[in-house]
């Protein structure tokens, strides 16, 4: 019985198709820039100096 459940198992394992893995990309795309001082943005930060933040979209 034992061996006619692992035939049985060889055989289906030989009948079902691989899956392939999807083939996708991430990408990001950059619509603005903005600008500021890192103490409007951050508490006790330096004052006058400045940083510029990248506004992305993530694309799958």
């Amino acid at each position: 019985m034992k061996k006619l459940v692992c035939e049985f198992l060889l055989i289906l394992a030989w009948a079902v198709p691989v899956a392939a893995s999807p083939e996708y990309s991430i990408q990001a795309v950059r619509y603005a820039s903005a600008e500021g001082e890192v103490a409007g943005l951050v508490m006790g930060g330096p004052k006058g100096e400045k940083i510029t933040i990248a506004m992305v979209v993530w694309l799958i």
